[in-house]
């Protein structure tokens, strides 16, 4: 069943004009991979659809409230869901870290905004997450106005987070998402 969905949504991913590019080493074997600029719901489509391009074991971030759906739950988790409970500050993080540990090989994928609504500052999360567990993020991106998706770089967090966000911010200064708008381009600009 999981064969089929993720290869209709590579169809649609195809036919709709959009293209796959992977500019990173193939021999990261766990990593955060994190997309900033989730700004509409089409970035999930377009997001499991290059997924299948990617052919890695990957698992995404979601609320928690999404799996407790009866069939959305169950097709979230099929998907590679990975519940997240927002009500409890450290917990998430500290999960992320032991569920990524658990792995021989894998990456979990995070949208740091948290939402699609305009925000102002970025969820640290995910750097606390690659520092506990010792792996480099890598920094994916859906890109509408080139319509195009994929892996772009892979950064090492050093432990200086602003020296280390300077990076992410200067990555996604050039990424276009579906609704530019909800996009939180003041964080880039320090």
């Amino acid at each position: 069943m999981l064969f089929v969905i993720k290869k209709v949504l590579r169809l649609l991913y195809w036919c709709s004009g959009w293209k796959y590019v992977e500019e990173i080493p193939k021999d990261i074997d766990k990593a955060v991979m994190i997309m900033i600029g989730h700004t509409s719901n089409w970035d999930f489509l377009y997001g499991i659809g290059c997924l299948d391009y990617f052919n890695r074991h990957a698992r995404f971030t979601i609320k928690k409230e999404w799996i407790e759906v009866p069939l959305v739950g169950r097709f979230f988790k099929l998907l590679g869901a990975f519940a997240v409970d927002r009500s409890k500050k450290n917990s998430a993080v500290e999960q992320m870290i032991e569920e990524i540990k658990s792995w021989d090989k894998g990456y979990m994928i995070v949208t740091p905004e948290g939402t699609r609504r305009r925000v102002t500052k970025l969820r640290t999360g995910f750097y606390h997450v690659a520092l506990g567990a010792g792996i480099p993020i890598i920094l994916s991106y859906i890109d509408y106005k080139r319509k195009q998706s994929g892996l772009g770089q892979v950064l090492y967090p050093s432990g200086n987070y602003e020296k280390d966000m300077k990076v992410i911010y200067d990555f996604y200064s050039n990424i276009t998402p579906k609704k530019p708008e909800n996009f939180a381009l003041s964080e880039f600009s320090n």
